[in-house]
């Protein structure tokens, strides 16, 4: 028995996507909000989808918030924490501790306080 070669065909040829509100994987408008969200610490996707749709009428999933976070290479604070060597935390939080002489600042100021100067993003 002759097997019949598969025919390879493309079931969208027009390349429409069926989540019409969902904007394009390469919209540098989301790229922009989204890195700058993660650089305050927002790395929540639940959290985000909600704050596109309230801040900018952007109506996208947590998943593809998910895929974009990935594609942009950012990563949650859990998982740069366990990436980084202790050394470089540490020598992290040091350097931000040295900035407040009167050791007035908790964790969550020194993790807050990290982020925004450097962009990284640790646990607390």
């Amino acid at each position: 028995m002759e097997s019949q070669p598969s025919m390879h065909y493309n079931h969208n040829p027009m390349g429409f996507n069926q989540y019409r509100h969902c904007p394009s994987s390469g919209d540098e408008n989301i790229k922009q909000c989204i890195i700058e969200y993660h650089q305050c610490g927002i790395t929540n996707c639940k959290e985000l989808s909600k704050l596109f749709l309230a801040e900018h009428g952007i109506q996208i999933s947590e998943a593809t918030i998910a895929h974009h976070c990935t594609q942009f290479g950012l990563q949650g604070s859990g998982t740069t924490t366990k990436s980084f060597p202790n050394t470089m935390k540490w020598q992290l939080v040091l350097d931000q501790m040295a900035q407040d002489p009167t050791s007035q600042q908790g964790p969550r100021v020194v993790k807050e306080a990290i982020a925004a100067r450097t962009g990284i993003n640790l646990t607390r």
